[in-house]
């Protein structure tokens, strides 16, 4: 079986300043069990900004990226 995941993110931010668990951490569990790398479809996977960037018909120069995370979010922004 192929091994998916939407992101590395290890935790995400809630209401409050807090934390939760996030697909990193599922990822994690799961590459420990099986032994796999996922390959990750999700930021900072340069695949989806190429594609969004040409569904939306734009050169890069002209878009700016926003997120909510400096660490996928920038190297997203730079990919």
């Amino acid at each position: 079986a192929r091994f998916v995941a939407t992101n590395p993110d290890p935790v995400d931010p809630v209401e409050g300043g807090g934390i939760e668990p996030a697909c990193g951490s599922l990822i994690a569990a799961v590459q420990a069990a099986c032994g796999k790398e996922p390959y990750v479809v999700g930021k900072p996977n340069a695949l989806m900004m190429g594609m969004a960037r040409q569904a939306m018909g734009l050169e890069p120069e002209s878009l700016v990226m926003v997120g909510d995370r400096m660490d996928t979010d920038v190297r997203a922004g730079l990919e």
